[in-house]
């Protein structure tokens, strides 16, 4: 008896990295520019991976522990690391970004990048995914 199973992938795109506040000015972000990646994710080399794909030369990383909360002696950090490597840009996750909010604006030029993760065909994966829910929303 042959099984037939569905197979689906799961597709991960950075979308334009949007800038958080910051006093100074800085240089349009693009590819090849000079940045310092920070997550505090469980996997933050995978950030790394993702960052350099995209074609930004990663010239450092400050990973932290997954849930992360950041202190004002981590944000000197960062400055003191951004400023000394000639970094363009500090380049860091939504979830990070949150919890670096309450130390904006910085004295660095810092962006968060969006990633937006799809599940493809995803036509497909949505009339299997409600193929197996019943009227009441529960797995059959």
């Amino acid at each position: 008896l042959g099984v037939t199973k569905k197979v689906f992938r799961m597709e991960r795109t950075l979308t334009a990295p949007r800038p958080l506040p910051y006093s100074g000015v800085a240089v349009p972000i693009g590819v090849g520019t000079r940045v310092l990646a920070v997550s505090g994710i469980a996997e933050p080399v995978h950030f790394r991976e993702t960052l350099t794909a995209a074609g930004f030369d990663v010239v450092a990383m400050f990973p932290f522990k997954d849930h992360h909360r950041f202190t004002s002696e981590d944000v000197s950090r960062i400055a003191t690391r951004a400023e000394g490597d000639n970094i363009s840009w500090v380049l860091t996750t939504e979830k990070d970004a949150v919890r670096l909010a309450p130390y904006a604006p910085f004295s660095f030029p810092i962006a968060v990048v969006p990633l937006t993760v799809c599940i493809e065909p995803v036509e497909d994966f949505s009339a299997w995914l409600l193929s197996r829910l019943d009227r009441n929303g529960d797995s059959q």
